[in-house]
Order: structure tokens, then C-alpha cells, then sequence
């Protein structure tokens, strides 16, 4: 009979109906956690790669001040003997003048003996 036949094929196409229609929002679900997962994915890259740039900001920021550091050390050092030089030049001249003083008044008060003497 036709309406068996009918109903059989209606009873199929219904079961495949139904068949698509959930296969279309197992794909629509898939897809929607794929795309999930890929930004996961993507933000995690593109934080880790922030996340390497800051440590090699900071290690750089550390090196250029240990550098400032050094390079303040060798100039302090060009400074520190320019002035010790300097203090033991004055120190010297103020022997010098010192001893060229005494020099001096013994000349003068031999001068001053010598005229004592012959008036």
C-alpha cells in the first residue's frame, strides 16, 4: 500500500531532518569552540611574546644602569688621582714656600746683622 510507503519515507525524512539539524549545531558548536580556543591561543602568544618584551625592558634597564654605574667609577677614578695629584702638588708648594721663607729671613736678618756690625 502507498500510504505505508508514504509513511515510511515521511518517517524517514523526518529522521533525517532531524539528523541535519543536529549535525548543523554540532558543526555551529565546534566551530564556536575552535574560534574559542584559536583566541585563547592567539592572546597566549601575544601575551608571552608582552611578557618577553617587559623581562628584556627591565634586563636592559639593569645593564644600562650597572653600565652608568662602571663608566661612573672610571671617571670618578680619572678624577680622584687628578685631585690626589693636585693635593700633593699643593702640598709640595706649600714646602717649597715654606722652606724659600725661612731662605729669605735668614738673608734678610744676615743683611740686617752685617750693616748692625760695620755701623
Amino acid at each position: 500500500p502507498t500510504w505505508l510507503m508514504h509513511r515510511t519515507t515521511g518517517s524517514a525524512f523526518t529522521m533525517w531532518a532531524d539528523n541535519a539539524g543536529e549535525a548543523a549545531r554540532l558543526k555551529a558548536k565546534t566551530k564556536a569552540v575552535m574560534d574559542k580556543v584559536g583566541r585563547r591561543l592567539m592572546h597566549r602568544m601575544t601575551g608571552s611574546a608582552f611578557s618577553m618584551w617587559a623581562e628584556n625592558a627591565g634586563e636592559a634597564s639593569r645593564h644600562k644602569a650597572v653600565m652608568d654605574k662602571v663608566l661612573g667609577r672610571f671617571l670618578h677614578r680619572a678624577t680622584g688621582a687628578c685631585f690626589r695629584r693636585w693635593a700633593e702638588n699643593a702640598g709640595e708648594a706649600a714646602r717649597t714656600q715654606a722652606v724659600l721663607k725661612r731662605a729669605g729671613g735668614r738673608l734678610m736678618h744676615r743683611a740686617v746683622c752685617a750693616a748692625l756690625f760695620t755701623w
